[in-house]
């Protein structure tokens, strides 16, 4: 008798083991499952907001320069001799792109649409102009 109990606690007991191996596989698969849903609309959200802007600049700051940057963050410091575009991937919603000469100090801001876009820089005896193209 003693031997028919030892046999249906083993029973139980691989019973258990194989139940408790189907549950972690089953939560392993719902976390990559989730995992890769949410790497996934990550990856639309980037794609979706990968929009280039690209910047001409015109020869018109030869000699003195000019500093562009694009929501506080430098994308262009240098002088111009002939026409430069920068390509930049937009970086949050709300852009402003800021353009300071080196020898007056003027600067000029511009906010920039959500939308993917060309915009034209140039220095003239006006001042600094940032328009959309």
């Amino acid at each position: 008798m003693r031997r028919k109990a030892q046999q249906s606690n083993r029973t139980f007991m691989l019973g258990t083991f194989v139940l408790g191996i189907l549950v972690i596989g089953i939560v392993i698969v719902f976390v990559v499952l989730a995992f890769d849903m949410s790497t996934k609309n990550e990856q639309q959200k980037i794609e979706s907001s990968s929009d280039k802007y690209h910047f001409s600049l015109a020869p018109g700051f030869y000699p003195s320069g000019c500093d562009i940057f694009l929501n506080d963050s430098l994308i262009y410091s240098g002088i111009v001799t002939t026409d430069t575009t920068l390509s930049i991937t937009r970086t949050a919603e709300d852009n402003t792109i800021i353009v300071v000469d080196h020898i007056t100090e003027q600067m000029q801001l511009t906010e920039i649409a959500k939308k993917r876009g060309k915009y034209r820089i140039t220095l003239d005896d006006e001042g600094l102009l940032a328009t959309e193209e």
